[in-house]
């Protein structure tokens, strides 16, 4: 037994010690997944992975499970330890029971130990935002932050598209497995009822029980079942199709962009208010970005003052060309305190400034890595959408019951002609 498997053991009983039934779960999902652990010792040799632990008390009970880079805090208090995964007992006692939940933790466990292995990485890749955020906030007048946050964002759908195939694929090597000599469209079929999470890859013909199952466009699976990562064309195609089923399909672009989009004020604030301090008549530059390329439109009547935002009709708040509170007052209810809301305010300079009620936010957005319960805090109290609450997070339970419900009444007979073709419902809950 190598150190790293010595390591990953007595994690595992160290976690079935405390809890019993959720840690027997555990250890099944584990030595029936290949790929997870694969993923969790190359981990642990690595050092980005030191523990596996039941989340605590603080983090809602619907949630399956996260990766933590580093050490944090929650809004209760609670402290979350670097380098763990932390996975509801809740979930593992019911996916104990449950083969769909059973897969969608698969999944959602494989997806978290790819964040895990591939922790060096994406810091690199934060650092070098970041080093491009500071060239541009202490760059000459207009700072337009659109390429940059456009270019994270493209990086941020790649690697999340990229680890989701990671989790299809752990699932689809064990359906793979206990359906030796299925043909493709028994398979298909397979993969399809093995779990809500795998639905959203799918069309689906017709009804039960004649109903019939086909990869959607772009996707490919190779002769072990799962999606092909070779060629390069293949993998290519299959990366970028599942960008568009898994990271468009939910509001990824949403989380990350406005995290992203904080992050850049931040640096521009930061740079600012040390010019200023070194030169009384500072002025602060233009200060640009395009929203509706970022797919952030929505957050445009709440930029903060000193801001443009350069789609279609822009207008810099506190000017002429602001929009009075008339014009807005549907759009606040539906996006309360994007912005201006939680701090960003005024300064005497002509810039801005973030007020103290910004911090919690701020706090979650400076790491690279923050975990999706501290994000979920703050982008609850940030943007206020109902969107936001349907991040992958979600727990598999709920899921479960309202896709139930859903195939209830799909399946209910349809006169004279047979349904169409059409596409499966982009999943807003569990995932990764």
């Amino acid at each position: 037994m190598t150190e790293s498997e010595k390591k990953l053991e007595q994690m595992l009983k160290d976690f079935e010690k405390a809890n019993p039934d959720a840690g027997k779960a555990l250890r099944k999902l584990v030595d029936e997944t290949p790929a997870l652990k694969g993923n969790l010792l190359s981990s642990i040799e690595k050092g980005t992975l030191e523990r596996i632990e039941p989340t605590p008390a603080g983090i809602p009970p619907n949630i399956p499970g996260f990766y933590t880079s580093k050490e944090e805090t929650l809004p209760s208090g609670e402290k979350l330890k670097a380098n763990s995964i932390y996975i509801s007992t809740t979930e593992l006692i019911d996916a104990g029971k449950d083969p769909k939940i059973a897969n969608n933790m698969r999944m959602i466990m494989t997806h978290e130990s790819e964040h895990a292995l591939n922790k060096d990485s994406i810091l690199k890749a934060d650092k070098a935002f970041e080093d491009k955020l500071l060239a541009i906030a202490k760059g000459p007048s207009p700072h337009d932050y659109t390429s940059v946050l456009a270019e994270k964002g493209k990086s941020d759908r790649l690697r999340e598209a990229t680890d989701q195939i990671g989790g299809f694929n752990a699932v689809a090597a064990y359906v793979f497995k206990e359906n030796p000599g299925a043909t493709q469209a028994q398979l298909y079929q397979k993969l399809y009822d093995s779990c809500p999470e795998m639905e959203p890859y799918f069309n689906v013909k017709g009804t039960p029980p004649k109903a019939t199952y086909e990869l959607k466009d772009g996707l490919t699976l190779g002769k072990d079942g799962q999606l092909a990562l070779t060629p390069p064309d293949v993998k290519e195609k299959n990366i970028e199709a599942m960008g568009k089923y898994f990271y468009d399909a939910r509001p990824y672009q949403e989380q990350y962009g406005t995290r992203d989009l904080v992050r850049a004020l931040k640096t521009e604030l930061d740079t600012q208010t040390a010019e200023a301090a070194k030169n009384p008549s500072y002025t602060p530059p233009e200060v640009r970005v395009n929203l509706k390329e970022l797919g952030l439109q929505h957050l445009s009547p709440h930029l903060p003052s000193g801001i443009t935002d350069t789609s279609s009709s822009p207008y810099i708040r506190g000017s002429a060309q602001e929009p009075q509170p008339a014009l807005r007052e549907g759009h606040e209810r539906t996006h309360l305190h994007a912005l201006d809301g939680h701090g960003v305010g005024t300064r005497d300079s002509g810039g801005f400034k973030v007020d103290p009620s910004l911090s919690e936010l701020l706090k979650a957005m400076n790491d690279p890595n923050s975990n999706p319960v501290s994000m979920r805090e703050a982008l609850a109290n940030f943007a206020k959408q109902p969107d936001i609450q349907h991040i992958r997070q979600e727990g598999a339970r709920e899921y479960v019951q309202q896709e139930a419900q859903k195939v209830q009444e799909t399946a209910k007979p349809q006169p004279a002609q047979e349904a169409p073709a059409q596409e499966t419902p982009a999943r807003k809950v569990s995932g990764m």
